[in-house]
């Protein structure tokens, strides 16, 4: 799958979404300089179809670069973290939220397979190291599952949705759980060491993601 596939699904959704202008050239090398890494061209392209924004009814949202919506500018996002006691390893660049306070971070250090552009949740109930842990493989599957788990909540007119991302028809279930949710993580994210990973106990500190993502 392609982040271009979850951008159209998003458009056969777009009641769900709030999406806004997107970022520019110059303030995605903005962005870089300030963090002193290369962004992922996934990631590029997700900031150039909408800098920040609220997904899938609120339960995943995006800061922007330019601090157009509520949150945190991605500028400043680390060093404001850290100063309110958050875990944020060099390495990452908090960028969102999953609707209840926990924080997604990029991980922008060295990596090996099957990880690519690892998404880590820092949550927001835990201060005490270890307590990062690592969600998805890739920022697409991240993106994947986390569309189709919220469309097949939604239940209102997102078959085309679902379809655009591919979703088999037995993954569609009427009251979507726990278990739902871990299918979609396994169908989005086959490589990912942990098919259900809970964020409480896949968890590690910042030594630990860089041994585990470096292989």
């Amino acid at each position: 799958m392609t982040i271009e596939v979850i951008f159209r699904a998003w458009e056969a959704s777009r009641n769900l979404h709030e999406l806004a202008q997107g970022a520019t050239e110059a303030q995605l090398d903005a962005l870089a300089e300030r963090i002193g890494a290369k962004l992922p061209e996934d990631f590029k392209k997700l900031y150039r179809h909408s800098d920040g924004g609220s997904f899938c009814g609120g339960n995943t949202s995006f800061d922007s670069i330019a601090g157009r919506h509520p949150g945190m500018s991605l500028l400043d996002a680390p060093t404001r973290l850290r100063g309110w006691d958050w875990i944020v390893p060099n390495e990452c660049l908090p960028f969102g939220g999953d609707g209840t306070g926990g924080v997604y971070m990029l991980w922008l250090g060295t990596v090996h397979e099957p990880w690519s552009t690892p998404i880590i949740i820092h949550p927001e109930d835990n201060f005490e190291e270890p307590n990062l842990c690592p969600v998805a493989t890739s920022l697409v599957s991240f993106l994947a599952y986390r569309t189709a788990y919220y469309l097949i909540i939604d239940d209102e007119d997102c078959g085309s949705a679902l379809d655009i991302l591919g979703v088999p028809l037995a993954m569609r279930s009427d009251d979507p759980g726990d278990e739902e949710y871990a299918a979609l993580v396994a169908w989005a994210d086959p490589k990912l060491p942990v098919k259900d990973p809970n964020q409480y106990e896949y968890v590690f500190d910042g030594d630990g993601l860089r041994r585990l993502f470096a292989g």
